[in-house]
């Protein structure tokens, strides 16, 4: 009996100690595979030296995060160089689009690198003058911006760039510049050889500098600069150039633009970085926010249409609530704003869902009028319909979806194609409707790719009565 007790401990024994060094394995196993990821924005100092035709650029880059990065290095550098905070060189290799660098347990990391300058040329932007980090997953990782310009070719150059100002020191034959930015992923800067005024009275909303003008010559459209917080950095400059330059809080435009279209590029810039969109394909639907702050059409072709559109058909509390909403700082700048975004933020303005800069996502599609959703219930003798549609408000006119609503109060439909007809019968009556224009008014409208029928097309045409109610819409 005793035997058979002291097998069965060692049995148990046995298996616990294979369970538990199984269980160190797993341990061990997912402490390697479980990648870090960075939580918090990069610290990134920049130091750039302008001498002998070239920008020599040292950027050091702590609280690292992740056990390696993808890295993208700007175009044309020279003598580039890597190494850790102990000093020891980084190893880089190709990945893709991008190099990687492994960082291991290393906390910080300095990049340094030169890139020509052509010296004859009267300006020069920089847009992408920074090594960028990237998430495994390839997407830039914000940063807290401290970067400074040494001026040692000619002390006149002066330096701009979408941020706040810290410092700017003239010295004998040197000038130096200082700026700081929080929560971005880039840092472009403009470099200027001609003598430029900055404009004292646009102080301390934005900064204005431009060729031979004085405040009394520069008027903003119902002064929306004031709305602006103090010290956000919003940078303009006017250049001898022909051409433009546009990025977060910073604006560089020709000498022969108007201010009209100083306004418009100067608040896209603002937008870019306090209300920047989620991703670079609706960066274009950024030309058309700009008309509800100037409360004028804005953009050309697509955009032109949208903003035409939207001021002509919201109500002017709607407009104005869009507008303020659109200069007010987001407590976080971090997240980007979709479409979805700003369709939401102008149902709630306008107390009804509202998909317009959805539907007009792509800027190749056809252009999709405003209208609204009435998300209320839809009953046909007296029972709610299970639908997957809802009508719309068009120009204050209620419309509904032709063929779910036809088919639902049992109308048949034959579509002539060709024609562009559209045949309804029901009890032995027919009816024929067209989308061409003709000597009455066609109860029919094409939204996009949707068909509607207006609420007196179904009451004139076929005898539907439409009855509207807090609770819902009855068809009968």
């Amino acid at each position: 009996m005793v035997k058979k007790i002291l097998i069965i401990l060692v049995f148990l024994l046995i298996i616990i100690a294979g369970l538990t060094g199984y269980q160190w394995l797993m341990y061990d196993k997912l402490g390697k595979t479980t990648e870090r990821v960075q939580t918090e924005n990069l610290e990134i100092e920049a130091e750039l030296v302008h001498k002998d035709g070239e920008l020599s650029i040292t950027q050091t880059v702590s609280k690292l995060g992740q056990d390696s990065f993808l890295i993208e290095i700007p175009r044309g550098v020279k003598d580039f160089e890597c190494h850790f905070g102990n000093g020891e060189n980084c190893e880089i290799r190709e990945d893709s689009n991008y190099y990687r660098i492994p960082v291991g347990s290393e906390t910080l990391i300095t990049f340094k690198y030169s890139i020509p300058f052509d010296e004859g040329k009267n300006d020069y932007w920089l847009e992408n003058g920074f090594v960028q980090l990237f998430s495994n997953n390839e997407t830039p990782l914000f940063g807290n911006f401290t970067v400074t310009i040494l001026e040692d070719v000619n002390k006149s150059n002066r330096w701009f760039s979408g941020a706040l100002s810290e410092v700017h020191v003239d010295k004998e034959h040197i000038s130096y510049f200082a700026w700081t930015k929080k929560d971005t992923k880039n840092f472009p800067l403009y470099m200027s050889k001609a003598q430029l005024n900055k404009i004292e009275g646009f102080e301390p909303h934005l900064s204005l500098f431009l060729l031979n003008s004085t405040d009394e010559e520069v008027g903003f459209t119902n002064n929306w600069h004031k709305q602006l917080h103090s010290r956000n950095g919003l940078t303009i400059v006017q250049s001898n150039s022909e051409q433009v330059y546009i990025a977060p809080l910073l604006v560089v435009i020709p000498k022969d633009y108007n201010v009209e279209k100083w306004e418009e590029l100067a608040i896209q810039a603002y937008l870019q970085n306090y209300k920047k969109p989620d991703t670079q394909d609706i960066e274009w639907v950024w030309n058309v926010l700009p008309s509800f702050i100037l409360d004028r059409p804005t953009g050309e072709g697509k955009e032109l249409e949208m903003s035409k559109e939207l001021l002509e058909n919201l109500q002017p509390e709607s407009k104005n609530a869009f507008a303020s909403w659109l200069l007010k700082q987001n407590k976080d700048n971090l997240t980007g704003i979709t479409l979805a975004d700003l369709d939401k933020q102008l149902s709630e303005l306008c107390s009804l869902k509202v998909i317009f800069f959805e539907k007009n996502e792509s800027k190749n599609s056809p252009f999709v009028p405003l209208y609204f959703i009435d998300q209320r219930k839809v009953f046909f003798g007296n029972k709610e319909v299970n639908l997957k549609w809802n009508a719309v408000i068009k120009n204050n006119d209620l419309l509904f979806p032709f063929q779910e609503t036809l088919e639902i109060t049992g109308f048949d439909i034959n579509v002539v194609t060709e024609l562009e007809k559209y045949e309804v019968m029901k009890d032995e009556k027919r009816w024929t409707f067209s989308l061409e224009e003709g000597t009455s008014p066609s109860p029919l409208e094409l939204i996009g790719e949707e068909l509607y029928i207006s609420e007196n097309g179904l009451e004139k045409f076929l005898n539907i009565e439409v009855i509207k109610r807090n609770e819902g819409i009855y068809l009968r």
